[in-house]
């Protein structure tokens, strides 16, 4: 199969690293521009397969990129998903009418939503594992030192940690936490697999910073105590819709 392109566009040099990372699981090419007028450029070099764009950038809005690109015939077919913090219904109104596939908003949208959506207009990989969101203090270590932070979401077969020392990929770590409002408590050997850092350069934005782990040493008993969080949580999540 051949390689997919996904071209992802932001200001945010934060903001690209944590959509990068997210999609580089995926086996994709990922190209990145950092305004209207280099996605412009970026789209007739590496003619992507699908764009994620921001909406407010310097030189050349995401909505005004996006009508120019759709207005193109030899772009026009070449989805656009406006994956950004505007989350006002006049800026999605401005998206929808420059011609945008489809608009979401951060960090509002959880990032198996953002593959899902992706992979209606390309085939990529997505895990199969159900991730839900939690909300648990951890206590982790390496080498020697201690380290706190809060799980965000979880899996059978990882998790997020929202944390202000971001370890780097790699890392291997011992952590432990309590699933909320009981006391089962889980200890684990994480392998650190992605960073996001905290974000400078785009204040108003709310990107939070963290790693995502994965289970190496998981006892039989702390498996079975998440898988069953999991599926209460997914259980609920049902119900609710």
């Amino acid at each position: 199969m051949q390689e997919k392109k996904i071209l992802i566009v932001d200001d945010s040099a934060t903001g690209l690293a944590q959509t990068k990372s997210l999609f580089s699981r995926t086996r994709c090419a990922v190209i990145t521009a950092i305004d209207g007028n280099d996605a412009l450029k970026k789209i007739s070099d590496e003619r992507p397969d699908i764009v994620l764009m921001d909406l407010y950038m310097p030189e050349m809005n995401g909505d005004e990129c996006c009508r120019i690109i759709k207005e193109d015939p030899s772009f026009k077919d070449i989805p656009i998903i406006m994956y950004t913090s505007a989350k006002g219904e006049r800026e999605r109104k401005r998206c929808l009418l420059a011609g945008c596939d489809v608009y979401l908003t951060r960090p509002f949208v959880d990032e198996d939503t953002l593959l899902k959506t992706v992979k209606k207009f390309i085939d990529i990989p997505i895990r199969n594992h159900i991730r839900v969101s939690i909300e648990a203090e951890v206590a982790y270590f390496h080498n020697g030192k201690e380290y706190s932070g809060r799980m965000q979401n979880i899996s059978s077969t990882g998790g997020f940690i929202e944390t202000a020392e971001p370890l780097p990929t790699g890392s291997i770590i011992n952590l432990s936490f309590t699933i909320p409002n009981t006391s089962n408590r889980v200890e684990a050997v994480v392998e650190v697999i992605r960073i996001i850092p905290k974000d400078s350069d785009s204040p108003s934005t709310r990107i939070v910073p963290g790693i995502g782990v994965q289970f190496i040493t998981l006892t039989w008993e702390g498996k079975k105590i998440i898988d069953g969080y999991v599926k209460a949580r997914e259980r609920k999540r049902m119900t609710v819709a």
